[in-house]
């Protein structure tokens, strides 16, 4: 059986598509056809991005997990130094491909006007995108520095285990 997807005024979502091609027929100078296609290209970057942003969350993920790990011998630090190593180069990348997408868009909306419906619609999926780093960024930041409490109770257990035998092997060879 077909079913009518018509949206609330008899309109077949079918003859009004959600991307930028209904935009370029409107577009009736070149200079706007040309904003217009430059728009489509920043949603495929914009789609990069956001893939980007899932792989450094995904790193920052097994990073988390790996600094939640408690035990005075579990020695990640080699996977770890990685971690923080790649999740550190992606967020500079990122921060410089997020200022670049704003820049663009900011350009597109000088040229296709400010009340421009596409030039909105990107505007706010770079907003959007935005956020997401952000919240990776300062979850980043948090993992950073349970990784240091982590260490610094690491090696006070240590010293506490190694440092009082060193002690009592010292009482002992002065008493004797």
């Amino acid at each position: 059986m077909l079913h009518n997807n018509n949206d609330i005024h008899g309109h077949s979502s079918q003859t009004r598509p959600l991307n930028l091609s209904t935009s370029k027929q409107i577009a009736t100078t070149p200079a706007k056809r040309a904003a217009y296609e430059e728009l489509r290209n920043f949603h495929t970057t914009a789609s990069e991005i956001s893939r980007d942003i899932a792989a450094t969350s995904a790193f920052l993920s097994e990073l988390s997990q790996l600094v939640r790990r408690r035990g005075l011998f579990v020695d990640d630090t080699e996977r770890v130094n990685y971690l923080v190593l790649r999740i550190k180069s992606n967020v500079e990348h990122l921060n410089g491909r997020l200022d670049e997408a704003g820049r663009v868009i900011a350009a597109q909306k000088r040229r296709l006007g400010e009340k421009s419906q596409a030039g909105q619609e990107a505007s706010n999926l770079v907003g959007q995108l935005k956020e997401e780093f952000v919240q990776a960024t300062s979850h980043f930041k948090t993992v950073l520095q349970q990784r240091s409490d982590r260490m610094k109770e690491q090696n006070d257990r240590k010293r506490q285990v190694f440092g009082q035998g060193q002690k009592l092997r010292s009482f002992g060879q002065s008493g004797a």
